[in-house]
């Protein structure tokens, strides 16, 4: 069931949907300047919770260490949305 109070930037590279992709880089700069911003300064999204990464567990420490690793992005960040279906 959908919360309406998280969001999650969608990070799904290799679907067939409609999605928006960013590496570690992107994302970080994205959150830092444009999403967690505008999240926070809107009464009605100000007490959204941001999830980042939303992706596989084999490639999410470096992932959410370059973004976590941001002060300045890490402030918007409340959760890590990870997708546990594949394994190596």
């Amino acid at each position: 069931m959908f919360s309406k109070r998280y969001n999650l930037i969608k990070n799904l590279k290799l679907g067939d949907t409609v999605i928006m992709w960013f590496n570690a880089t992107q994302e970080t700069a994205y959150v830092k300047h444009n999403l967690g911003p505008m999240l926070r300064n809107n009464d009605i999204t100000k007490n959204l919770k941001l999830m980042i990464y939303d992706d596989q567990r084999d490639k999410i420490i470096p992932y959410v260490n370059e973004l976590l690793g941001d002060p300045e992005a890490a402030k918007f960040v409340d959760g890590i949305a990870i997708h546990w279906y594949l394994d190596d």
